[in-house]
Parts: C-alpha cells; structure tokens; sequence
C-alpha cells in the first residue's frame, strides 16, 4: 500500500484509490454487518475520490471586454492564433475550451469542427434576469439615487416587449457612440463563433 507523505500528488492519489478498491475487491472480511458496512463505506469514499481525480478541471476566466482573456489564452494553451483578438470585443461569447492530453513534446492541435450550443429564450430570461436582479441590489446599497430599484425592479428585456429600451432609457451611457460602435462590432457573424444575439452560448473548439 503507498504510503503518502503530507501532499501527496495528483498520481500518488490516484495510485492510493486504485491500490484501495484492488485490496478491497480481493479481501476477505469477517462475516458480520459491521464488516460490510466498514468496506462498503470505504468503497465508497475510494470510487468518490478516484472520479474526483479523474474529472475534467474547470478554470473559468472573466474579465471586461479587451482586456486580453483570449490573447492570454492561446500563448498559454500553445496556440496563440486559438483564439480571435481585436482591439475591440472579439469573441463575444461564453466559449468553452475542451482540453485533452496529447502526445507528449507535440504541438498543440485544434479540432477539425466546432460545436455551438445555444441558450433557450427560457434559459436567456433567466440569466439576464439574474444579473439585473444583482445589478439593482448592488446600486441600490451604493448609489440609491440612481434609482435603480424604482425602474428596473422586475424588470426582463428578454422577456419585457420593450426589450432594451427601458434600460438604455435608465443608463444613458448605453446610447453613447461608442457604446453603439462596440455593439455593432459584437453583432458582426465571425467563423466559428454564434452571433451575440445569443450572448449565452457556449463554442467547443
């Protein structure tokens, strides 16, 4: 059985759980319920532990528009071209970047095909509902007189006929040229990647 020293190792672990659940399988235990149980309970916690240690990990990157994610990205996945960088927003979309262990010393490759899933209106309502309902508590708690509770309070734009004017009417900043320039460039088709009309999609390169 190995023996682990006080941080032991993704491998140390995974070479633990597969030694534990080998010895189980191949021991014999006295007859008795509480035997049972005792390697039940600890075939359990092996099998959770070896499906944690083999499960995908997940690192998600947020940031304002332009400020570097998908040039960041490519470099560090060693692909710098992976993904598109403008000075303007570019990518525009919730992209999920599917990883899977290749040869070792062997450039990066990308598939041949990409995968575009997107979001139902349901789906949509309930995620800009969310961020609203955020919105106004936070402004609400720090500059009470914008008002916010009073305007947008229950307020959806995917749902509400008025869509975004009710907003863009409250924040004016939203009616600015440049904020209309940079919501021109994000409406723009790009290869491989869905149209923000659907701003939670998910793209698998």
């Amino acid at each position: 059985m190995t023996v682990f020293k006080k941080n032991p190792s993704l491998s140390e672990l995974r070479e633990f759980t597969h030694q534990t659940l080998t010895m189980l399988s191949e021991q014999n235990i006295p007859d008795t319920p509480e035997a049972y149980e005792s390697r039940d309970r600890i075939q359990s916690l092996a099998a959770e532990l070896d499906a944690r240690l083999n499960a995908p990990v997940t690192i998600g990157v947020v940031g304002e528009y332009s400020v570097g994610k998908s040039l960041l990205l490519g470099p560090l996945l060693g692909k710098p071209d992976l993904l598109p960088v403008e000075a303007g927003p570019s990518t525009g979309n919730i992209t999920v970047l599917e990883l899977s262990r290749g040869e070792p010393g062997r450039p990066t490759t990308t598939a041949e095909s990409t995968d575009v899933a997107f979001l139902t209106e349901k789906q949509l309502a309930a995620c800009v509902g969310a961020v609203l309902d955020d919105l106004v508590r936070v402004l609400d708690e720090r500059h009470p007189q914008l008002g916010a509770e009073a305007t947008l309070a229950g307020y959806n734009p995917v749902t509400d006929p008025r869509g975004w004017a009710l907003f863009e009417a409250w924040y004016p900043g939203c009616g600015s040229p440049r904020a209309a320039r940079s919501r021109t460039r994000r409406s723009a088709p790009r290869t491989g990647t869905p149209s923000p009309s659907c701003a939670g999609s998910a793209t698998r390169p």
